[in-house]
C-alpha cells in the first residue's frame, strides 16, 4: 500500500476516507499491521498539513482502530501470546503459524494493540467521544490507561473473587452504623437521592484507579443533599486527573493538608520526600460557608501505626468531619477498609454508612463498629 504525498487538507480527507474504508475489510495480522503504519502515516500527514484539530483528531481515530483491529485479529490467533503457537495446536501439521517476526510486528507493538483491543467497543466509542467533546487530542495512551484499567478491575474482582462478602452477610448494622459488603456503584444505587450529608473516604490513588473518582463524584452527586460535601484523601502525582474525573459532577472547594511527620516516603518521580497528603473538598452546588466556622485549613498529623495495608489514621478525617459537618449529618465512606472513618464519624454523634468489597476488611470493620456500640 503506497501513500501518495499530499500536504493538503482535502487530500489527506480523501486518503481518510480511502483508508477508513480499506480498514473494513483487513482480516489478516499482517495486513493489520500495514494498515497501522499507513494510518500513522496519515496522523503526519494530518499534522505536516495543518489540517485542524478536527481532521487530525480523525486521523488519530483512525489510527487507533487500526491498532484495534490489529489486536484483534493478534488476539485471535496463536501468536496472542508473543507469536508462539498455541499449545493446544496438532504438533503433526505440517503448517506451523507464522511467528511475530515473521510478520513483521514487534512483541510490544503486539501488547499495545492487543490492550487497545480489549476495551470494550462501548467503553472505546465512549471514550473517543469525550475526548472529542473535549477538544481533547486522541492518543493510544489514553485508551491503554482505559484498558489498564480494567484489566485491574478484573484482577481485583478475581483476587477477591473468594473473599467476598456472602449475600447472606451482606448488611450488618448497629447503633449509629450500617455497613454493606460489596462494590459501593452496586450498594449505594439502592440509596434514595438527597440522604448523605457528606462522604468522607480515601479511594485508590493509582492511575488504574481514576475512573473510579468519577464513578464517585457521579453518585456522590445523585446522594448528597444541596451543599454537601465529598471529603477525599488522594495523592498528589495524579492531583489534576482526579480533579478532572470529579469536576464534572461537584463543584471544587478547597484542598486540606494532612501532615505526616516523620514518614518522609519517596515520591521516586519526582524525587521529593513526601511530608503531607492532600484532602480535596468539593461541594453539590454552592459551598455551605453559613454552616462552616472559621477553621484551619490543616489537619491534625497522620501518626497512627498501621496494622492493615492502606489503613489510614482517624484522627485527620475526624478533624473535617467534625469541622464540616454538623452533630447528627449523615456520613458515607465507600471505600470503608477496616473502618477507621467510620468509628470516627460514630464517635463524633455523626450517622455512618459504609462499604466495603473485601471479606476480611469488612470483618474488621464491623468488629471495630461493634465493639464502639458495647
Amino acid at each position: 500500500m503506497t501513500i501518495v504525498p499530499t500536504e493538503t487538507p482535502s487530500g489527506v480527507m480523501a486518503l481518510l476516507e480511502r483508508t477508513r474504508a480499506d480498514l473494513q475489510s483487513v482480516e489478516d495480522p499482517r495486513e493489520a499491521a500495514l494498515f497501522v503504519v499507513r494510518t500513522e502515516a496519515i496522523q503526519y500527514l494530518a499534522e505536516k498539513a495543518k489540517a485542524g484539530h478536527e481532521l487530525q483528531n480523525q486521523a488519530a481515530e483512525l489510527a487507533l482502530r487500526a491498532k484495534r483491529r490489529a489486536g484483534e485479529l493478534l488476539a485471535a490467533s496463536e501468536l496472542s501470546r508473543g507469536g508462539r503457537p498455541s499449545e493446544t495446536m496438532d504438533i503433526v501439521s505440517p503448517v506451523s503459524p507464522p511467528t511475530l517476526d515473521e510478520l513483521g510486528i514487534q512483541p510490544k507493538d503486539s501488547q499495545r494493540w492487543q490492550a487497545v483491543a480489549s476495551v470494550p467497543e462501548d467503553r472505546f466509542d465512549q471514550h473517543l467521544a469525550e475526548q472529542q467533546t473535549a477538544g481533547r487530542e486522541l492518543t493510544t495512551a489514553s485508551v491503554l490507561a482505559i484498558a489498564k484499567h480494567i484489566a485491574a478491575q478484573r484482577a481485583r474482582k478475581s483476587e477477591l473473587n473468594a473473599r467476598l462478602v456472602e449475600p447472606i452477610d451482606d448488611y450488618t448494622e448497629g447503633l449509629g452504623w450500617r455497613l454493606f459488603g460489596g462494590d459501593f456503584r452496586d450498594r449505594l444505587s439502592i440509596l434514595p437521592a438527597g440522604c448523605i450529608d457528606a462522604f468522607v473516604t480515601d479511594p485508590p490513588y493509582s492511575a488504574e484507579s481514576l475512573l473510579l473518582w468519577g464513578d464517585l463524584a457521579k453518585h456522590a452527586a445523585r446522594l448528597l443533599k444541596p451543599q454537601g460535601l465529598l471529603i477525599a484523601l488522594t495523592g498528589q502525582i495524579l492531583l489534576p486527573r482526579v480533579i478532572e474525573q470529579v469536576t464534572p459532577y461537584l463543584c471544587y472547594g478547597w484542598v486540606y493538608c494532612q501532615p505526616m511527620p516523620g514518614q518522609n516516603s519517596r515520591i521516586m518521580g519526582r524525587h521529593v520526600f513526601q511530608t503531607w497528603k492532600p484532602w480535596l473538598v468539593f461541594s453539590n452546588g454552592a459551598w455551605p460557608s453559613s454552616g462552616i466556622g472559621w477553621h484551619e485549613d490543616t489537619t491534625p498529623a497522620s501518626v497512627m501505626e498501621k496494622s492493615f495495608r492502606w489503613q489510614q489514621d482517624a484522627a485527620p478525617a475526624a478533624y473535617l468531619i467534625e469541622t464540616l459537618t454538623q452533630q447528627g449529618a449523615t456520613v458515607c465512606d465507600p471505600f470503608v477498609g477496616t473502618g477507621s472513618y467510620g468509628e470516627a464519624a460514630v464517635g463524633l454523634e455523626r450517622e455512618f454508612l459504609g462499604c466495603e468489597a473485601d471479606a476480611e476488611r469488612f470483618a474488621k470493620a464491623v468488629e471495630r463498629l461493634r465493639s464502639r456500640n458495647a
